[in-house]
Formats: structure tokens, C-alpha cells, sequence
């Protein structure tokens, strides 16, 4: 394991067309983006809006026919400049093959209906996505799938739950909203031993954050529309996995018609190549922003494993290199409605769903999302915020200005 994001990486590897040189260099994360995002002669590729595909004899064809997720076969299945983005999300993620989509929901359901199936018993965190939760507890349980949700604090007692007939595991971590890490390499262990794939939602952690092929995962689901993309414009998802599982994501991918459109895609590539710096300015941001947070008495605790102190800190300081732009607050119900009243007035960050974009947003959590574990607690009220480019300190005291006029 190299530290800050190097790791050795051949050229040859990740210059497209270049030739192939017998050296490896060390390459840092900024980078190994720059050079897995860029061509041969031009910065970016073409934007492919293309369905038809044509051939120039019978043979050609067939031989395609033969091979449809090699070659440029139709536009359903992709194009070159769709399999370009999918070379640089698998160097970049440290996968063997990715495989894009049309969402990041897309990304979820494909992996889930992948290896989901009727009468099997499927392992899902408590705390993941609302709209993954809504999937596996409308259209796979009304498949047949037997759903277990599982305390996301379970580590390496995950054993325990596993079954003869346990299809898979599906993670999330940080979780969704609560932000609890995951102690992934020791439930990926468990789940391994048992002939058991694991997929995990790497969103929050992608490319750089987190590795999950470090860790044991198996399946690597991302929303590329999110901290990846950065711009906040485009949906798009990816799926991240080994030669083993590709070509069996792939085929159900085609078959549900996830097909990524060529301007998202093109959207995609180009935001990948500031992440890494966009990601360590959004980090140190959420940092200040939470230590500020926390010096509050309507506060009563933040939610952000990157930040010291906090709930999940010491898993993230062992498994991460980095966070995405996120915390949750955690302020007293008492503080509800001035809070409410303060989230109105704020100037400088937008109130909206998602996150990762160059805006910040916030997201009041008026309803207690629906857990079995990780419950919100009665006397808190949750606010999410997610950092964008903005400077910390004009942020913070946007949100004093705001927070002291409701008192």
C-alpha cells in the first residue's frame, strides 16, 4: 500500500495509444486522472449521439454479432467514446472492467438484479439510499427475494446473518444521511469465506477516497453524477468489477436499457479531471465547517467520519485516503423551527437535493428516515449539508448570520 494516493501504475496503461513502455512510474491520484482522462491528440473525446452502427460486409457483421460487448456493435450497447469513459472509471477506481449506465439508481438496481434472485435471502445495510431501500423492499421482495437489512455497526458478526442460500451482500458506507462507516474489509472477509459477492455503493468514496478492491469488495457501484462529475448537471452511473462479474453486469445493464446518453458521458469524463482537486478543497471546507458546528450549543453532535471526534473517525483514518464533501448536523429538536427559519435565510448555499456540485446545498431532514438500526434520535434534527467551492469562512458566516437572527 503506497500512501497519498500514489500507487505504481504502468504508462502504457493509462496514455491512451500510447506505446507500450516496460517502466513504471509512481503516480499520484491528480495525476493518474489527468492522463486516464485525456487522448492521444486531443484533451477529450467525441460526443457519440450515435444508435446505428454500420458494416462494411456480412462477415464484419456477424463477426460482431459474435462479440456485442467487445466492439462498437449498436448504440444500445455503447460506443467508442462511451468505452473510453469506461477504460479511465476502471484505472481510476482501480477495477478490472466498469460498465456505464444511464443513473446512479441505474447502477444500484442493475448490480441488485444481477445477483438477486426469487426465494434468495439478499443482505442490505440499514442505511442506505432511500430510493435502494424502496427498490429492494418493493420490486425484489415483490420478486421473491428475501431482504435482511443489517445493522451497518456489524463488522465481522455479519457471518452470523449469512446463509446457504445468501445471494449477496449490499453495502453502503458512510451510510445514507447518518454518514456510519462500515467496517468493509472485515464484512467482504466474512462474505468471501462464504462464497458470497459483495457490492458496495463507493459514490461518497470514489476514486481516491475509498478502495474497495483493496478491501475485498467485489462490485463497485458509483453515481458519477455526484462528487465525480462535480458540476452538478448530468445523471450518470458506473459499475466497477472484475473480468469474473463484467459481462454478466453488462448483459442485464443492455437488457434493462441503461444506456448512457453521449453528452452525460462526455460531461462525466471532463468533470473526473478536477476531482481530485475539487475533492480536497471540498474536504478541508466540510472540516472547518464541521469544528464550527460543533462549538455550538444547539448543536448536539456532527455527523462526518473524516472529521475528528466523530462517530466512525477511527475506521475512516484506517480504510480512507480522503471524504466526500459531506456532514450532517445534529442540532436539538428544540432548535427545529429556528433552524428551519435560519436554512430560509442563508444566501450563500441552496436548498436542494444531491451533492458534490461547485454550490453548497442544504437538506433539512424533516422526516426521520425508515430504519430497523442507526435510528435518528428523538431529541435531534438533522441537516445535511454538502460543501461546494465556496470559501469556509464566507459559509460559516453565512450560517452565523442566519442562526443568530433566528435566536
Amino acid at each position: 500500500m503506497t500512501d497519498n494516493n500514489a500507487i505504481r501504475l504502468s504508462l502504457s496503461r493509462i496514455a491512451a495509444g500510447a506505446p507500450d513502455r516496460p517502466c513504471e512510474t509512481p503516480l499520484h491520484l491528480t495525476t493518474r486522472v489527468v492522463q486516464a482522462t485525456s487522448e492521444r491528440q486531443t484533451p477529450q473525446p467525441a460526443i457519440q449521439p450515435a444508435s446505428t452502427v454500420f458494416f462494411d460486409n456480412v462477415e464484419s457483421l456477424h463477426e460482431a454479432e459474435a462479440n456485442p460487448f467487445d466492439v462498437f456493435f449498436y448504440g444500445g450497447m455503447g460506443t467508442p467514446a462511451v468505452s473510453r469513459i469506461e477504460t479511465a472509471v476502471a484505472q481510476l477506481e482501480l477495477g478490472e472492467r466498469a460498465i456505464l449506465v444511464s443513473s446512479g439508481s441505474a447502477a444500484v438496481t442493475t448490480a441488485l438484479l444481477a445477483f438477486a434472485r426469487s426465494g434468495q435471502h439478499l443482505l442490505v445495510v440499514d442505511t442506505v439510499a432511500s430510493s435502494t431501500r424502496r427498490f429492494c423492499e418493493t420490486v425484489l421482495r415483490g420478486l421473491g427475494v428475501e431482504i435482511e437489512f443489517y445493522d451497518p455497526a456489524i463488522g465481522a458478526d455479519i457471518a452470523r446473518l449469512l446463509r446457504p442460500d445468501s445471494c449477496a451482500v449490499y453495502m453502503e458506507s458512510p451510510g445514507s444521511l447518518s454518514l456510519e462507516m462500515q467496517d468493509v474489509p472485515a464484512i467482504a472477509a466474512a462474505a468471501r469465506a462464504r462464497g458470497v459477492v459483495t457490492i458496495l455503493d463507493n459514490s461518497w468514496g470514489a476514486f481516491g477516497a475509498f478502495r474497495p478492491f483493496d478491501h475485498g469488495v467485489d462490485v463497485v457501484v458509483v453515481s458519477l453524477g455526484k462528487q465525480a462529475a462535480g458540476h452538478a448537471d448530468l445523471m450518470l452511473g458506473a459499475l466497477v468489477t472484475s473480468h469474473r462479474h463484467a459481462a454478466r453486469l453488462k448483459d442485464i445493464a443492455v437488457q434493462l436499457g441503461h444506456v448512457p446518453g453521449a453528452l452525460e458521458s462526455y460531461l462525466a469524463l471532463r468533470g473526473l479531471r478536477s476531482l481530485p482537486l475539487r475533492g480536497e478543497r471540498q474536504l478541508r471546507t466540510t472540516i472547518e465547517l464541521g469544528r464550527w458546528f460543533s462549538g455550538r450549543a444547539d448543536v448536539r453532535r456532527v455527523l462526518c467520519p473524516a472529521l475528528p471526534g466523530a462517530p466512525g473517525h477511527e475506521l475512516w483514518r484506517r480504510d480512507c485516503r480522503g471524504a466526500a464533501g459531506l456532514l450532517t448536523v445534529a442540532f436539538t429538536t428544540e432548535a427545529r423551527d429556528d433552524v428551519i427559519a435560519a436554512i430560509n435565510r442563508l444566501v450563500l448555499s441552496r436548498l436542494g437535493f444531491g451533492w458534490g456540485g461547485a454550490e453548497s446545498l442544504v437538506l433539512p431532514i424533516l422526516e426521520p428516515p425508515p430504519r430497523l438500526f442507526a435510528r435518528q434520535p428523538a431529541d435531534e434534527f438533522w441537516v445535511r449539508i454538502s460543501t461546494g467551492l465556496e470559501e469556509a469562512a464566507d459559509l460559516i458566516a453565512d450560517w452565523s448570520r442566519a442562526l443568530d437572527r433566528s435566536a
